[in-house]
Formats: C-alpha cells, sequence, structure tokens
C-alpha cells in the first residue's frame, strides 16, 4: 500500500532521527492520499531506528495532536484543514509504534497498530482530498493567534483535548481547568491493587448504561491527561515508576472507555483494537505497579 517510489525519496529527510522536537517530523502537510501518508510515515520511521528512537517520534506526534491539532472551537475549512493535518499525524503516530512493536518482537502492538494506522489512512483519503491547505498550521506558527503553538481549537470531538498544563491558548485557561476538574472526577491512577482492580475501576467510570457519545468523551478525557498528567518523559528512578504505573492504569480508563463505545457503535475494527489494548494495559498495570512509591503519584 506504501508507494516504494516515494518511501525513497522522502527517506532522504529522516536520516538522523535522534528526533527532539515535532518539526523535524511534522508530515501533516505532506500533500496527497492515505497511502502518501503512509509512505511518509515510513520514511520517518524506518525499522533501522530502535525502539527508544520510534517511541520518541510516536510520542513527538501524540503531543501535537493534542496541541496543535485539537479542532476545537473551529468550524468550515479551518477545521476541514485541521482534522485532515490530525488524520495525518495520527498515521505517523501509529505506523511509528508498529515499527517499535516489530523491532521489540511485540507482536500484539505491532498488529493493533497496523490496523490504527490503515483506518487513520483511510480517514486522510476521506478528509484531505479538497482541503484548503493554506488553512494549516505550522508549529511555532500555529494560523489563528494561537501562542506557543498551541493551535486552533476546532469543535469536532475527535477528541476532548484540553487537559494541557502546557502553552494551550491565553483564552484557554477557562477550559483547561474545567478539563482538570473533568478527569479529576474519572481519574482512578491511584487505585490500588492489579490489573484487574484496574479494569474493575474503569468499569465503574464507563458502565454500559451510558451512550457511545458519553463513553467516547470519557475515553478522550483520559487520553489528554495520558500525555500530560502522566508524561514520564524527564523523569527517573522511583517517580518515574510510579507515574508510569498511574499511566497504565489511566491506559485501561481510556481503552475500556474506547472499547464500550466501539461496541455500541458496532465499529468491529475499533473493538478488536481496544480489546487488545485494554488486556496489554492490565497486564502493563499488575507488571509495573506491584512495588511502586504511591507517595510519589502525581
Amino acid at each position: 500500500m506504501i508507494p516504494t517510489t516515494l518511501v525513497a525519496i522522502l527517506a532522504v529527510a529522516s536520516s538522523a532521527l535522534a528526533a527532539t522536537d515535532f518539526a523535524s517530523v511534522d508530515i501533516s502537510r505532506t500533500p496527497g492520499n492515505g497511502a502518501a501518508a503512509l509512505a511518509a510515515a515510513a520514511a520517518k520511521c524506518p525499522n533501522t531506528l530502535s525502539a527508544q528512537e520510534l517511541d520518541s517520534i510516536r510520542r513527538l506526534a501524540e503531543g501535537a495532536e493534542n496541541r496543535l491539532f485539537d479542532p476545537t472551537g473551529l468550524s468550515g475549512a479551518k477545521k476541514a484543514a485541521i482534522l485532515c493535518q490530525r488524520d495525518r499525524n495520527k498515521v505517523l503516530k501509529n505506523f511509528c509504534e508498529k515499527v517499535k512493536g516489530e523491532v521489540s518482537g511485540d507482536s500484539e502492538l505491532a498488529t493493533a497498530n497496523t490496523a490504527q494506522s490503515n483506518k487513520n489512512a483511510r480517514d486522510v483519503d476521506n478528509r484531505c482530498a479538497n482541503v484548503d491547505a493554506s488553512l494549516f498550521v505550522v508549529d511555532g506558527a500555529a494560523a489563528p493567534a494561537a501562542p506557543a503553538a498551541a493551535a486552533d481549537k476546532p469543535a469536532k470531538a475527535d477528541k476532548p483535548k484540553a487537559d494541557k498544563p502546557k502553552a494551550d491558548k491565553p483564552a484557554a485557561g477557562a477550559n483547561l481547568g474545567a478539563r482538570k476538574a473533568e478527569f479529576a472526577k474519572i481519574d482512578i491512577s491511584k487505585t490500588n491493587g492489579n490489573g484487574d482492580a484496574a479494569l474493575a475501576a474503569a468499569k465503574s467510570v464507563c458502565s454500559d448504561n451510558l451512550s457511545a457519545k458519553e463513553l467516547k468523551d470519557l475515553g478522550s478525557v483520559a487520553e489528554a491527561a495520558e500525555n500530560t498528567v502522566f508524561a514520564v518523559e524527564g523523569l527517573s528512578g522511583a517517580k518515574k515508576a510510579a507515574v508510569q504505573c498511574q499511566r497504565d492504569r489511566n491506559k485501561v480508563l481510556k481503552n475500556f472507555c474506547q472499547l464500550l463505545s466501539a461496541q455500541k457503535d458496532n465499529k468491529a475494527d475499533q473493538l478488536a483494537l481496544n480489546t487488545k489494548q485494554v488486556a496489554k494495559n492490565t497486564g502493563d498495570v499488575t507488571n509495573r505497579c506491584g512495588n511502586v512509591d504511591t507517595s510519589l503519584f502525581v
């Protein structure tokens, strides 16, 4: 599905990928369809990189997804442009995670993210054909006055994320505070016990009597916290172990809410992906949370 010629051309731009800034890996303005986006992602995340390098790029893309490509509050042509960029960026994020799974021998991770990156590529096909590229945002110079490249906020519930204690927009302060308060109501990251206990806590938050949209929104709130509240970059030792444990519990919540939402919407691919992720996340909680210092929780 990925044009070999395009991979070869784009690979020139990704020779030394010890990526430290998003601009160096951004494919959101790459012209073309989903296949072109996959080719661009393959050039940024070749299998010659280490799992750590691939994860670094994936995290850069994930951070930008919530910071630059948030469509909350946008409409019309501007929203369409940002959603197109967001979909291309998702291709990058999941493709890098897929290659990381292949490099590290994690077939489950590779399979799940292959399905997701292919879905993202189809979204690019559907959304990017007629967008106005002049409305694209660029890291460090976002179009509508969004300080610190924070991003224009559109309105699609692709992810109600704004849990950003970073540079959102000045006017987003109230919304940011609301998001933090919203997450505090569903936070299961300090739940005692193993993966089964985390899953039970997730089920109490995302119950079957909620609508698909309500479940999706809860999953989105948890996902926003994953990249902000539970970021482990720069941490080490016992503090990193504690926050990683919280991050894993929060992933159980995120993926379980998304699983139920997909079940209600009859989205078989998404359901299969989230089912695998919940199993992985509960295993990670059991493996990582046994001896952490809970006094170091955030």
